[in-house]
């Protein structure tokens, strides 16, 4: 015979670790005192939560909200710092080598992605990584300028460097912010 349906969850509860119903048994039994006389009350059984007066100075002192002049680690305070001192160290000098990219650098990257035709799949046939081997930076920082806001303002900012077909990279720029936009389900018109 089968079991009864309100037996077996459904399988998007299974495959779903937040909804599944047997993740969320405790894990370790809570030690409750057994009291023979029944004289315990439910008060007894919670553990007391000491809470911070309303005089508490604590409370007064609020950490400063980062803003753009104040160094990063006066508004995390010294013990969350995302870098200790090796990975900084090993950051560094991994980095000592390279130098940033140049105006034209950035514009010629730019012409060469956005110039390159697309596959119906929708793929350019120049990849990110195929730059980023080319000019020795990472994919991130490629894709950092590829961006279409940030590549729209490489080609105005870059009007007396050389740049080939600019009026057709511009073009393809404002065809993939388009999409994008209407990948995130907002209409283009009326943005800037």
């Amino acid at each position: 015979m089968y079991p009864p349906l309100f037996d077996i969850p459904p399988s998007f509860l299974l495959d779903d670790a937040s909804l599944n119903p047997f993740l969320l048994l405790p894990i370790d039994p809570v030690d409750i005192q057994d009291d023979p006389s029944g004289s315990a009350t439910p008060d007894a059984l919670l553990p007391s939560i000491t809470l911070s007066s309303p005089d508490d100075p604590s409370l007064d002192v609020l950490p400063p909200l980062p803003d753009d002049t104040a160094p990063a680690d006066a508004c995390r305070g010294l013990e969350t710092s995302r870098w200790d001192a090796a990975a900084r160290s090993k950051h560094s000098s991994a980095c000592r080598g390279r130098s940033r990219l140049t105006a034209q650098e950035k514009l010629d990257i730019v012409c060469l992605y956005y110039s390159a035709p697309v596959s119906p799949t929708g793929k350019r046939s120049m990849q990110q990584q195929d730059l980023s081997r080319r000019y020795g930076k990472s994919r991130a920082a490629i894709s950092k300028v590829l961006r279409p806001e940030y590549a729209r303002g490489v080609m105005t900012a870059g009007q007396g460097l050389k740049a080939s077909r600019r009026a057709m990279v511009l073009r393809n720029i404002a065809e993939e912010e388009r999409g994008r936009l209407l990948a995130l389900g907002r209409s283009g018109e009326g943005v800037a």
